[in-house]
């Protein structure tokens, strides 16, 4: 019983018993509370921040102010500016046309370009072929079987090193042809600086104002003709007198050697580089044409010194001889007299063709209200808000479109960087739905001369017929060269990863979806998967106990099972550093689910095209048989996705790469609406899964996997990373990490995950704003390419009225199924037939859509937020 407490205050009464008595509780003291003086409060806080520069900072530059910008009209339309130069090459603006381009630093009196060529890569001493070692596949299968990973890795590492592939063999990089300097002489101080970008042209301006006056120096470089054009003059048509060089490329780590020579006269300046004659003749040549009016010119050793003149056009050309010699160089100084140096004119030449690329698709989300904004003032704007900054994802947008056409010439995104594995397939991921198709073609072809090395490497590794592609293809072949151990990044047995062909081959299906273009799809599409389909018929011999195929071995880029034994220290070089912290589980195993999923999207695509085209009749069952012993994905207990579906083998969910989400993106046969439990494992295993080491491909994979799962809430989540944490500079070129230097990933996965989430589509369906985020509240895309060979001529949403409009453009008459995942109320259209109007509580309806005209179809949405279909798993 509790001590009971007697009127007035007394002290409690004693409990029963010898129990010592319980104490008053006491009482806290009182505490007067006064106001501070006045005054003391503020004199109690912290100073204002003060800026900091860093050490070696260069001159301050005052930037433009926003108001000055807009009443010059010098913010572009569509494009980017930037406040202040470029510190290193990273924080460059871009101008090319697919064979080249150039990086522009914009220093007022120290200008720097770096210029490239797409062919300018080290050569590989040819003859070269994937190392012969497929006599060891019985003997490393069998221990892998018997779980012995780390003797199986060890096994085949072992035989490729004594095939005379070296372990850590390294890429060739494409290199700069030469840094071009412009030295002006300096005044005490800069004011109104600004240097911007036009996408619609690619012309990059730069603009300052000194004592002198008002600066600006033009530059782009043309499409037809095939040219890097640069004006400078003085301000106010005053003269200009400018030191102009050019400076020997960098190439970092790798060996050449690479001998660089250059000459000139007044009217030129010709650069050179020679590769090593004992591997091939390669070399190249650029030629810099000075087009001078007035003033005076000599050469002071290899510059150029310009005094006095009224203006100064330069016109630089680079070409790659396969067998370089001086004749060659002389040909190409001499094929650019004819170009008349009318800055003006050229550039009006050159703007229609690369404007009318650039407005095919156009995204609005209603930053008109930022228009003159610079780079640094979205991302800032950007880092202060919980939404979205409008303008930064409508610039970010473009610039992705507009990297992919200025690096695109006869081989896709220039430099060639990563590997097929997320890095090149995200570079390249909107080329289709953003209707690039001038990127598009040199990545097909591409993808095609490559063949004949995959057969080698099918041939050589797994004793198969058919064609495994390699993790790191180069620009002329497609040789398996790569393994790598815990040189700081892991164990990698790249060699015997073989599903790199299914990925490359994936968006040669897309082509056809948007385009139902049947020569395309017989010519092109259904040759490359019968080669990936013949490896599978010899490569898929081992079977389970149940008669399923057992995929071994098996690598799911780039992770490992937690349980899989490490490697030990003495086996391969090791750092100490290395050896304490990096020494992984083996990553060579079995079963995992992306080998699977490749697999099962190549034969599923190869059987669809064959039927379409009524053609390998005798082959379709074949086909079908093998996908009827594929084996079955694996979850854990809580219904995740595993990333191997092999007894034992524990998961890792910390990795940067979520390749088991493969079937989601960018093949789709995990979708809510056709597997609804399978798509609620992989949406586990998407939410599940950590950062590691931040990398952006891996937060652009997740977000594309999110948006097909229709899970607007990690879209939303991935994207507002990529924005506020530093993937974006200020010029928006994107990185691998936060804030370090120039990786495209995100430059071309953004706007994929941008589109992906604002339509999906597959043929006989389009599905609008399947993963939208809530802050996405209003706004429209025109122009996207529907995967059901169709336009979107216009997508608009506003979910606060519950509204949306799509307008669609079929190539062929056909009818589809139209799904709101916000659910559809009523709707209307146009110049179509509703086959079946939504019923109650429905989120579709059927459109029968005639060819070649434009259909409207305008919804009533049901709720302003999308439905949740995943729901919690039942005891």
């Amino acid at each position: 019983m509790a001590p009971s407490t007697a009127a007035g205050g007394a002290e409690p009464a004693s409990p029963a018993g010898n129990a010592p008595p319980v104490p008053p509780a006491p009482q806290p003291p009182a505490i007067a509370l006064r106001p501070l003086p006045a005054g003391l409060e503020r004199d109690l806080l912290p100073k204002a921040p003060l800026p900091l520069s860093a050490r070696n900072a260069p001159p301050k530059v005052a930037a433009m102010p926003r108001r000055e910008r807009l009443r010059r009209k010098l913010a572009p339309r569509r494009g980017i500016c930037s406040t202040a130069p470029g510190q290193a090459f990273r924080d460059t603006l871009l101008s090319g046309n697919g064979p080249m381009y150039l990086e522009l630093t914009g220093a007022p009196y120290a200008e720097q370009l770096q210029f490239r060529h797409e062919r300018l890569m080290l050569p590989w001493r040819r003859p070269f072929d994937a190392p012969d070692v497929a006599a060891e596949l019985p003997g490393i299968r069998k221990l892998l079987l018997a779980g012995q990973y780390r003797e199986g890795v060890n096994k085949a590492f072992e035989a490729l090193t004594a095939a005379g592939l070296a372990v850590n063999t390294k890429a060739h990089p494409t290199i700069p042809a030469f840094t071009m300097k412009i030295d002006i002489a300096e005044a005490p101080a800069v004011s109104d600086y600004l240097r911007t970008v036009d996408f619609e042209s690619g012309e990059i301006r730069v603009m300052w104002r000194d004592n002198r006056g008002d600066w600006m120096r033009r530059t782009f470089v043309s499409r037809p003709d095939n040219v890097g054009v640069q004006e400078i003059r003085g301000p106010g048509g005053k003269p200009v007198s400018a030191t102009i060089s050019l400076q020997s490329p960098s190439l970092g780590r790798h060996n050449g050697p690479v001998t660089f020579r250059q000459h000139g006269d007044e009217d030129h300046l010709v650069f050179t580089g020679r590769f090593d004659p004992a591997v091939n003749g390669n070399g190249y040549a650029g030629v810099v044409r000075i087009v001078r009016k007035g003033g005076t010119a000599r050469l002071d050793g290899n510059k150029l010194v310009i005094e006095n003149a009224d203006s100064i056009v330069l016109l630089t050309r680079i070409d790659w001889f396969k067998d370089f010699d001086a004749k060659r160089v002389d040909e190409l100084v001499a094929g650019m007299a004819g170009l008349d140096g009318d800055y003006d004119a050229m550039l009006a030449r050159h703007r229609p063709r690369q404007a009318e690329i650039m407005n095919r698709v156009t995204l609005d989300l209603g930053g008109t209200g930022q228009q003159g904004y610079s780079g640094e003032e979205l991302l800032d704007d950007q880092r202060t808000r919980s939404d979205y900054s409008p303008a930064l994802l409508e610039r970010i947008f473009d610039m992705g479109r507009y990297w992919l056409l200025l690096s695109s010439g006869e081989f896709p995104v220039q430099p060639m960087s990563g590997e097929v594995n997320i890095n090149i397939n995200l570079q390249v991921a909107h080329g289709e739905m953003g209707d690039v198709p001038e990127a598009m073609a040199p990545y097909y072809d591409w993808i095609e001369s490559l063949l004949p090395d995959c057969r080698t490497n099918a041939k050589n590794i797994f004793g198969a017929r058919g064609a495994v592609y390699p993790i790191m293809p180069n620009k002329d072949w497609g040789v398996s060269y790569h393994y790598a151990t815990t040189a700081g990044a892991g164990i990698w047995p790249h060699p015997y990863w073989i599903s790199a062909g299914g990925w490359v081959y994936s968006p040669f299906w897309d082509h056809y979806c948007v385009t139902g273009d049947l020569q395309f799809l017989r010519d092109r599409v259904v040759p490359g998967l019968k080669e990936l389909a013949l490896f599978y018929e010899d490569f898929l011999s081992v079977e389970d106990e149940r008669g399923n195929y057992v995929f071994v071995p098996s690598f799911s880029p780039e992770n490992w099972p937690l349980n899989a034994e490490p490697l030990p220290t003495d086996a391969w070089p090791l750092t100490p550093y290395d050896a304490f912290h990096m020494s992984p589980p083996v990553p060579f195993v079995i079963n995992s689910a992306m080998d699977v999923m490749v697999c099962r999207e190549v034969l599923t695509h190869l059987i669809e095209a064959c039927e379409i085209l009524g053609s390998d009749a005798d082959s379709i069952p074949k086909w079908k048989a093998i996908l009827a012993k594929m084996p079955p994905y694996r979850t854990t207990e809580d219904g995740t996705l595993k990333e191997w579906g092999w007894p034992g083998l524990d998961e890792n969910y910390d990795q940067r790469h979520v390749s088991h989400l493969y079937g989601a993106w960018p093949s789709d046969e995990i979708q809510p609406t056709r597997s609804p439990d399978l798509a609620r494992a992989a949406l586990l295993a998407d939410r599940k899964r950590g950062p590691a080491n931040s990398s952006a491909h891996g937060l652009c994979h997740r977000a594309l996997a999110a948006a097909r799962l229709k899970d607007d809430y990690l879209v939303d989540w991935e994207i507002k990373q990529l924005l506020n944490q530093g993937y974006f500079n200020q010029t928006l070129r994107s990185s691998h990490n936060p804030h370090s230097g120039p990786m495209p990933d995100a430059q071309g996965g953004l706007p994929t995950i941008l589109m992906e989430m604002l339509c999906y589509s597959r043929p006989g369906l389009i599905e609008i704003l399947p993963a939208l985020p809530v802050d996405l509240r209003r706004g429209s895309i025109s122009g996207m390419r529907a995967r059901t060979f169709a336009r979107i001529d216009r997508l608009r949403w506003d979910l606060d009225a519950r509204t949306a409009e799509v307008r669609i453009t079929s190539l062929r008459p056909q009818t589809i199924r139209l799904r709101a995942w916000h659910g559809i109320e009523s709707a209307t259209i146009s110049n179509g037939t509703l086959k079946r109007a939504p019923r109650a509580g429905e989120d579709s309806c059927d459109i029968m859509l005639p060819p070649n005209q434009t259909v409207t179809l305008g919804l009533r949405l049901a709720s302003s937020r999308a439905r949740r279909w995943a729901q919690p798993q039942d005891d």
